[in-house]
């Protein structure tokens, strides 16, 4: 599967925003704990770090499926011949993102090694790519 300029680019940027978060994971997670009077007392503390890590990982990797996802949408709406079909399709498509994302939540809270508020940020991943990738001028060839 070729992938066109655009879903490059966001898988570019999720991975940055990946990096972004990790390191403000770590940082977090150090600071409250060194702002602490008691150690048992922190929210977060240098324990948390890595399930922080493996949240956001987890939402990452679910950003990236995404991506490939829509990748896979626009093609096949490039060659519907009715209107009807392909609003049903991509309306589909969007639900099933949608859902995709709330499973890999539902599964951080189930898998007893990740850090639920980690994956919750993580998910936001894909929109802020999304987003950046308004602001990027990309000229590709037709």
């Amino acid at each position: 599967m070729k992938l066109s300029l655009y879903a490059r680019k966001m898988l570019l940027y999720i991975i940055i925003c990946t990096v972004i978060f990790i390191i403000g994971a770590v940082i977090l997670c150090v600071a409250v704990e060194a702002l602490s009077n008691y150690g048992d007392t922190a929210a977060l503390t240098t324990a948390d770090i890595l399930p922080a890590i493996l949240g956001i990982l987890l939402s990452a990797i679910i950003g990236v499926i995404k991506t490939l996802l829509l990748e896979n949408q626009v093609s096949k709406l490039s060659i519907m011949d009715d209107p009807n079909k392909a609003k049903l399709y991509a309306s589909g498509q969007a639900v099933f993102r949608f859902l995709l994302t709330g499973g890999g939540l539902i599964a951080a809270h189930f898998i007893p090694f990740t850090h639920l508020y980690a994956a919750f940020a993580g998910a936001f991943i894909w929109n802020i790519a999304a987003y950046a990738l308004k602001f990027v001028k990309i000229d590709e060839e037709v």
